[in-house]
């Protein structure tokens, strides 16, 4: 037992902290405070454990945390309840009671909920990293993709290549940059798709998901399996079951229409976008099209800011995002990603804009003003804005 003890503090002191995370540390914090209880998600081998690390450190408690994570048990020691709290018991005995139960990758663990409710009730904080147990009541905070706060600091092109991964930074060859990122592809489809689902067809499903990848339009489900089967035959309830599946394993999200004009969503077609542009564009031999990075890119940047985040549609005008926040409820974006090629284009893109008549901000955004020969940049509530600007100007 003192081994396997040995094994997971090694493996949690190990990590790197490689920026500050205050903003997800505070909300971790809040929850505990409030609840004891959090889960803590998003994409595999993304930051997750990271950020624990630096938690423990700013609150004092890295010589006093009990961390069992389960994809370390190579010997498949901790088979029971039973041999679980036998480990935490030696804890105790060598240390003290904790003041912090970490558990992590305890998906197939069908006995931890009852470890998990004994450490509650005995009024110990529990931090749960994992995407596929859900606990009613209990706060899921998903730590998103890192913030672009200056895009001029890094080469757009790398951005939308390979995204900001803390460990691509580091690694300047192109070679090695993308052998890592395969390896860390291979690692969520194996653990995260083909291991807590079951799945059983490996090539279907990357199939399924490569072919999202590549598609940028709204469709149902039943749309999506009919363009599938033309290549390879699929059923509609295995098409649901692989999408459900990235869904929970925060691999995609997807996004609804919003008629402004009816004031509704519509929920019967849906745009999915990538949690992390790298690994759309990792399906696509790293060569997936710039328009379609772009825009994934914003969409990740407006969920950094909490913004919940529609497509819309005014008459039969589509616009990229409509986006409402869930702090300030009178603070609502509309956003359009142009692809025009002159200023002829454009100027209709802004007419269509100006035509909503609120008093929120809308944005044009153009990847460069100077290219497309603009002088005016603002009329009354549009603005035509680069990249990096918007994203500066997020709140």
């Amino acid at each position: 037992m003192e081994n396997i003890l040995k094994i997971n503090h090694d493996f949690l002191s190990r990590r790197v902290i490689f920026s500050n995370n205050n903003s997800e540390i505070k909300r971790i914090v809040q929850h505990l405070n409030k609840d004891k209880l959090v889960i803590v998600s998003w994409i595999k081998n993304v930051w997750k454990t990271n950020i624990v690390k630096e938690l423990l450190e700013k609150l004092g408690m890295s010589d006093n945390y009990f961390y069992f994570n389960k994809d370390l048990d190579n010997s498949n020691e901790i088979q029971s309840e039973e041999h679980l709290n036998n480990l935490y018991n030696t804890y105790v005995k060598l240390y003290k009671t904790p003041k912090i139960v970490i558990l992590q990758n305890c998906t197939k663990v069908e006995w931890i909920k009852n470890f998990i409710l004994k450490s509650y009730n005995n009024d110990l904080k529990v931090l749960l990293v994992w995407n596929t147990i859900k606990i009613w009541g209990k706060a899921e905070i998903e730590i998103l993709p890192r913030t672009i706060n200056n895009i001029k600091k890094y080469d757009l092109d790398i951005i939308l290549k390979y995204w900001l991964l803390s460990e691509i930074l580091v690694i300047q060859n192109i070679y090695l940059k993308e052998k890592f990122l395969s390896l860390v592809q291979n690692d969520i489809f194996t653990k995260d798709i083909f291991f807590n689902f079951w799945v059983k067809n490996l090539d279907l499903y990357k199939y399924t998901i490569s072919y999202l990848s590549r598609n940028n339009t709204f469709f149902s489900l039943r749309e999506l399996q009919k363009w599938l089967c033309k290549h390879m035959q699929i059923s509609l309830k295995t098409t649901i079951d692989y999408i459900d599946y990235s869904l929970q394993a925060k691999i995609i999200k997807k996004v609804y229409t919003y008629d402004l004009k009816k004031s509704k969503e519509i929920s019967s077609r849906v745009k999915y976008y990538f949690t992390d542009t790298w690994i759309r564009n990792s399906l696509n031999c790293y060569s997936l099209d710039r328009q379609i990075l772009l825009e994934n890119l914003i969409f990740n940047e407006l969920r950094k800011k909490w913004y919940t985040v529609y497509n819309w549609l005014n008459w039969v005008f589509d616009f990229t995002f409509y986006t409402t926040s869930q702090y300030v409820s009178w603070l609502n974006l509309y956003i359009h990603m142009s692809e025009a090629k002159d200023k002829g284009q454009l100027k209709k893109e802004v007419n269509k804009l100006s035509k909503i008549k609120d008093k929120n901000k809308k944005y044009l955004i153009v990847e460069s003003i100077p290219k497309l020969e603009i002088k005016k940049t603002n009329y009354d509530y549009v603005e035509i804005v680069e990249i990096d600007e918007f994203l500066r100007k997020l709140k």
